[in-house]
């Protein structure tokens, strides 16, 4: 083959990896085309792909959530419901739908009370994602710079006042946002979650399959990891309870 036949192929070859490559947004259309019109697998297919690839949203996940929803597949939709809450952990959608999944699970536990307070700091804790209260706190941080630039310039008692009021109360807002912000990273980073999806499984007093069955848990319900050993994990559970189960029957949100 002389060259010019080379340059054909190679030609060819271009041609028809360009006409089916997609872009990310392309293949994102296209799989909400197939979860539109009802082909519920396909469009898993391709959400799955395109989180292989390296791209995360919230709303991909939460169309992957809503694709094994309509499947019934339960355990996978709460966890892509759980991963899409991470990255928009105030999106009332996600909240809902995710509500709804875990009504269509066997174990339903009551939460350890806490004192108001605790539970009204977790919950502006969470309305933001720690990278967004980050910044939040910078740009409060420049504020109060601003305002302070203005009060040493300003020559009047009456914005001297104001402009110091908006200093204090400034970097007052860059403490407690700051402080939010490494909470919130603390709890997205360090403490880890995961949905159980085995159909049911005995949760042991130790990492040790002959040790003492402390209870029984079912596909789709959330716990935290608390220690890994050997093939076992620690899971603690919404009502205080501890035990260990197989790492295997466990996906990490």
């Amino acid at each position: 083959m002389n060259l010019k036949y080379y340059i054909l192929a190679f030609y060819v070859l271009f041609i028809t990896i360009s006409a089916n490559s997609q872009t990310p947004e392309e293949s994102f259309e296209k799989a909400n085309n197939f979860y539109i019109s009802g082909n519920y697998e396909q469009a898993i297919e391709i959400y799955r792909a395109i989180i292989d690839d390296g791209y995360q949203s919230a709303e991909l996940f939460y169309n992957l959530g809503n694709s094994y929803f309509r499947m019934d597949k339960i355990p996978s939709a709460i966890l892509y419901y759980e991963r899409a809450a991470r990255l928009a952990p105030s999106d009332s959608d996600i909240e809902f739908n995710l509500k709804i999944a875990n009504l269509r699970i066997i174990d339903k536990f009551e939460t350890v009370p806490k004192l108001f307070i605790v539970e009204w700091y977790h919950s502006v804790m969470g309305f933001l994602y720690s990278g967004v209260w980050g910044w939040v706190s910078v740009i409060l941080l420049w504020a109060s710079f601003l305002f302070l630039t203005l009060f040493i310039i300003s020559g009047t008692t009456y914005s001297k006042k104001l402009l110091f009021l908006f200093v204090v109360l400034g970097f007052i807002g860059t403490v407690l946002t700051s402080i939010l912000a490494y909470h919130a990273y603390y709890d997205e980073t360090s403490r880890e979650h995961a949905i159980i999806f085995a159909t049911s499984i005995y949760v042991k007093s130790a990492p040790d399959d002959s040790s003492v069955d402390l209870l029984i848990l079912h596909e789709g319900t959330k716990v935290e990891i608390t220690d890994k050993l050997e093939g076992w994990s620690e899971i603690l559970l919404e009502n205080g309870n501890k035990g260990w189960v197989p790492a295997s029957v466990l996906e990490v949100i």
